[in-house]
Formats: structure tokens, C-alpha cells, sequence
């Protein structure tokens, strides 16, 4: 793939920082994915697995509406 990079290590960059997954749904005001991939740029697939991993570490919420899922920066604690 022509845009990925790899590391000194040989893991791929992330072109994509978790700031701009998270700026992207806090601007959005919460969003689907496809809107999160279109605002990126970046592919469908992309946006889903950063944002379930963004979900597991706790900094984004998700619920399903109808067919799409809703992505919401996670709360802090209180």
C-alpha cells in the first residue's frame, strides 16, 4: 500500500493520530462512522478498527442506531 509507512521496528504509522479520530467526533458532535472516514479521508475499514480501539481504551462510546454505529467521546471520569 502506497500511503503506509513503517517504523524503524517494522510496524506500520498510524497516518492517522487518535487527536484526530476524537477531535473529528467532538466537532461532529458525535457521528457514524462513515461520517468520521469521510472527514478523515481515510478508508470505511480504517475508521471502524481505530474507533473500536479507541472504544476499548475507554475514549470513545458507541451505540447502534438502526444499521449505523454512533461514536461519542467518552466522558471523563467523575
Amino acid at each position: 500500500m502506497p500511503n503506509d509507512t513503517r517504523t524503524d521496528s517494522g510496524e506500520f504509522d498510524k497516518k492517522y493520530s487518535d487527536e484526530d479520530f476524537l477531535s473529528t467526533i467532538h466537532k461532529l458532535d458525535g457521528c457514524g462512522t462513515t461520517e468520521v472516514s469521510e472527514a478523515l479521508e481515510c478508508p470505511y475499514t480504517t475508521a471502524y478498527d481505530r474507533l473500536k480501539s479507541l472504544q476499548e481504551a475507554g475514549k470513545v462510546t458507541s451505540r447502534d442506531i438502526g444499521k449505523v454505529h454512533f461514536w461519542e467521546v467518552a466522558e471523563p471520569d467523575s
